[in-house]
């Protein structure tokens, strides 16, 4: 048996979240679906390294499966983004140690929040960014982005009923930074590490 790691990109517009739901499409589905006519049934499904809420975006996104299959990882690639929707694709794919897990194995994640400040709305980034009006203060931003750098407790974040073992994690950077783009229009990018 191979474990192979895959990574993928993929527009989360019109999609549930990654993790497979009963009152949607899933991106974890559709991928699942184009990987098993690549390569054959998987026998474990496919294991994301976390999940994505519904209409969430991810740029770099590692999911891992198990195959007995011996195409080689580039031919997986190849053949996936011959059948994945235009709103998802593959990156990479590597083979990995049998221990490996998409989801424990990870060391940390990068989270990007897209902000942009305009009176008016643009349908250009209504899928891929918040409007807000009122004038954007980076200073005083990036100075509320301090409280979040640390070890906290997230469990308030959490749902009545979350299975997660733990709610504490680190947040080793967060800072935003604002860009003017055409129209006069800022675009603040914040990001958390």
């Amino acid at each position: 048996m191979r474990r192979i790691l895959l990574t993928i990109c993929y527009d989360g517009t019109r999609y549930c979240g990654w993790q497979v739901q009963k009152n949607g499409l899933s991106v974890q589905s559709v991928v699942q679906s184009c990987l098993e006519s690549v390569v054959g049934q998987l026998p474990n499904g496919i294991c994301g390294c976390s999940r994505t809420d519904s209409g969430v975006h991810a740029n770099r996104y590692c999911l891992h499966f198990d195959i007995q299959n011996p195409i080689g990882c580039k031919n997986i690639v190849n053949a996936l983004n011959s059948r994945l929707p235009l709103d998802i694709s593959a990156l990479d794919a590597f083979e990995v140690d049998a221990d490996f897990h998409a989801r424990y194995s990870c060391k940390s994640k990068t989270y990007i929040y897209k902000i942009y400040n305009s009176p008016t709305r643009n349908p250009f980034k209504e899928n891929y960014c918040l409007r807000i009006t009122n004038d954007i203060d980076i200073d005083l931003i990036n100075k509320g982005c301090q409280a979040f750098v640390g070890t906290h407790d997230f469990k308030a974040f959490c749902s009545a009923h979350s299975a997660v073992k733990t709610t504490t994690r680190t947040i080793y950077q967060c800072y935003a930074v604002l860009y003017l783009i055409p129209n006069n229009i800022k675009l603040m990018i914040l990001q958390l590490i």
